[in-house]
């Protein structure tokens, strides 16, 4: 008679470990694989929300370039203490009223560096747009002292402008701003066409944030510049082009990189052209060494270190809105 089995062997014991084993790396691999596919899906997700807010970021504030209250740079006076345009990123700077839109062309260290001061990304253009902030418009009540939302905001830039005649750029004290209102030719208030605003002045720019890049922008406030503030992550590279139209009849005549922007063709810009390198910011079980080309020409091949990132070149045509009917 067979004797009852009471258990299992070592060698089935052994058998059924590692069978368990095998199965138990297979499900970890599956779930593991996952997980990263999820991530680099997650992360191709920032990518393109990344650049779409970049762009329309960029759209907007170019949709506000030049926009002075209705006055022309060339007729807008400035206040005694506002001195010619000095240092970059100085108060006298950031209000240069003449160069309303404005570019520097990318190299290996800034073109800007008053403004960029550290970490700039080698070989990106940098943007600069200056106007009255139509969001910040203010009543000349907030000038004479008889609003009592009244700030007294010393150091900030202010400009009065009477639509089709001139403007008044000036720092708000309590001293200035009141006798703004009676400045020619925009004394006076809203009721015969005077109107007021907070100026603007933002540089934009890409600079590295620890090892993502980003874009950045330096603001206007009281002492010429604000500190560099982070925008949107993972904008690897920005390069600009100008259409310009030659012959004054509102339409684009040519497409310019900022190197052939002669200077009176700032003035003649009704399109930039922005080409915006995105990346991710999870690693892919890829090597990206493909060169990327932007419309400027320049070409970039992604360093070694960084290459298992997730990127694409987005390009787009954004209008300036305050140059439509101008020549």
């Amino acid at each position: 008679m067979r004797p009852s089995q009471r258990g299992l062997s070592l060698i089935e014991l052994m058998i059924s470990l590692v069978i368990g084993l095998i199965l138990t790396l297979g499900i970890v691999r599956v779930f593991s694989a996952s997980q990263h596919g999820y991530r680099v899906q997650e992360s191709t997700g920032r990518l393109q929300e990344n650049a779409r807010f970049a762009m329309e970021t960029l759209g907007r504030e170019l949709r506000h370039a030049d926009f002075f209250g209705g006055a022309v740079p060339e007729f807008i006076e400035r206040h005694s203490s506002i001195a010619s345009p000095g240092a970059a990123c100085s108060l006298s700077w950031m209000a240069d009223i003449s160069r309303p839109l404005f570019a520097y062309a990318g190299a290996a260290t800034s073109p800007l560096a008053g403004c960029t001061k550290t970490d700039y990304v080698p070989n990106t253009d940098i943007l600069v747009v200056r106007y009255a902030d139509p969001a910040e418009y203010r009543t000349t009540a907030y000038f004479d002292g008889t609003d009592e939302a009244d700030a007294q905001e010393g150091g900030l830039l202010y400009l009065r402008s009477r639509i089709g005649r001139g403007g008044y750029l000036f720092p708000f004290t309590t001293a200035v701003a009141k006798a703004a209102i009676t400045k020619s030719p925009v004394d006076g208030d809203e009721s015969n066409g005077v109107y007021s605003y907070q100026y603007a002045a933002n540089v934009f720019f890409t600079r590295n944030n620890g090892s993502l890049p980003t874009l950045y922008r330096v603001s206007m406030d009281k002492s010429g510049a604000s500190d560099a503030q982070q925008l949107i992550e993972g904008i690897e590279m920005m390069r600009l082009m100008f259409g310009v139209d030659l012959d004054g009849d509102s339409v684009v005549d040519r497409y310019l990189t900022i190197a052939e922007m002669a200077a009176d063709n700032w003035r003649r810009a009704m399109v930039v052209r922005v080409g915006l390198l995105v990346r991710g910011d999870a690693l892919d079980n890829f090597v990206d060494d493909a060169t990327y080309t932007f419309p400027d020409g320049f070409t970039y091949t992604p360093p070694t270190a960084d290459r298992r990132f997730q990127r694409r070149l987005f390009v787009q045509d954004l209008h300036l809105r305050n140059r439509t009917d101008r020549s």
